[in-house]
């Protein structure tokens, strides 16, 4: 059982309740395998994904997950890189969406979003005039997939459900899992991203009653037993590397000193530096731009998405704007396009 349950990667509007029920500690018991939608049967193959049209605008673009609430439904919201508490350029609110979360966006442009009902769903590369087209559907056999990250042929999700928690491991194009690892010693719901040199998949999981949290580096496909790092943990809120893989950021709301953002060395036993400021309650996800000149978190507690610059951690865009007269009510997840990571 989970001394410690994030709401963040748990955030499901309050009409899901009878769609997704929750087991003893938080943990969301295993979503009923459904139907795959219609739409996925009716795809074009992997690399034949619909392009944004040539004169398209393609400022680059930060994508919020929203998972809802009852008078909101859960949605992808794209804005321009630009401006302040920007509104929206366009929303990903219909079918199959329901309860979106993780987000990720590959060397390619498709965009990726992790659904709590069971899935996730891979879109074409998204441009500024409108939603991207459905490319790809993914299903979780058993669990409700959190973040999410792809390297290489592989995509991979840090899931979580009546059985704790574990990473599960797609084949680029196939819908149905390669393999689902349980991760040590339980929870693997708040966090994954991976090395794109090495194929080395890093997995972030709260303290336990097994012990304190840490982050677990697994070798390409999950394989083999972790290797857990010198980077203790309490309640865990995202993680990813900066380009160059030499650098991971990891949130921890629960840090002694008060909510943080912390830098690490792979390797270390403490951070590099943290940034702590009354703008920061609980990290959820995070996302490098402009080479690294800038980074981007989601904060659950003050429902905002922050820019700032990682030696400061000074505010230079905090979103909240979910356009329409509405603001984020449940954001989870962000990414930008094109994509910071190779």
């Amino acid at each position: 059982m989970t001394l410690f349950r994030s709401p963040r990667s748990l955030v499901v509007p309050a009409l899901a309740a009878g769609a997704l029920s929750a087991c003893s500690g938080g943990t969301l018991a295993p979503p009923g395998l459904q139907a795959e939608p219609d739409a996925a049967t009716r795809i074009p193959a992997l690399g034949a994904l619909s392009a944004p049209a040539k004169n398209e605008k393609r400022l680059p673009l930060i994508f919020v997950s929203d998972g809802g609430s009852r008078s909101q439904p859960g949605a992808v919201y794209a804005y321009e890189d630009s401006g302040s508490n920007q509104s929206p350029v366009w929303a990903l609110n219909a079918s199959p969406l329901k309860y979106p979360n993780g987000l990720w966006v590959d060397g390619g442009g498709n965009l990726y979003v992790s659904d709590l009902s069971g899935y996730v769903y891979e879109y074409a590369t998204p441009g500024a005039s409108g939603p991207p087209a459905l490319g790809f559907t993914y299903e979780d056999q058993g669990y409700a997939p959190n973040h999410i990250a792809v390297c290489g042929n592989y995509l991979y999700a840090s899931a979580s459900g009546g059985g704790g928690g574990v990473v599960t491991v797609w084949k680029l194009g196939h819908k149905t899992p390669l393999k689902q690892v349980v991760v040590a010693p339980e929870g693997a719901d708040e966090g994954i991203t991976c090395d794109a040199k090495t194929g080395d998949v890093f997995v972030a999981a709260d303290q336990s009653y097994d012990g304190p949290g840490q982050v677990y580096q697994y070798k390409a496909l999950a394989s083999g037993d972790p290797i857990t790092l010198g980077i203790s943990l309490i309640r865990a809120g995202g993680i990813t590397f900066d380009r160059n893989f030499t650098t991971l950021v990891t949130g921890d709301s629960y840090n002694a000193k008060g909510p943080a953002i912390e830098f690490w060395k792979p390797a270390g036993h403490e951070p590099v530096h943290a940034i702590y400021g009354s703008w920061i309650g609980s990290p959820a996800g995070f996302a490098y731009a402009s080479t690294d000149k800038y980074l981007w978190d989601v904060d659950v507690d003050f429902a905002t998405a922050n820019e700032f610059t990682p030696g400061k951690g000074t505010p230079l865009d905090s979103i909240t704007n979910a356009g329409n007269g509405m603001t984020l009510a449940a954001p989870n997840d962000v990414a930008v396009s094109p994509p910071d990571h190779p």
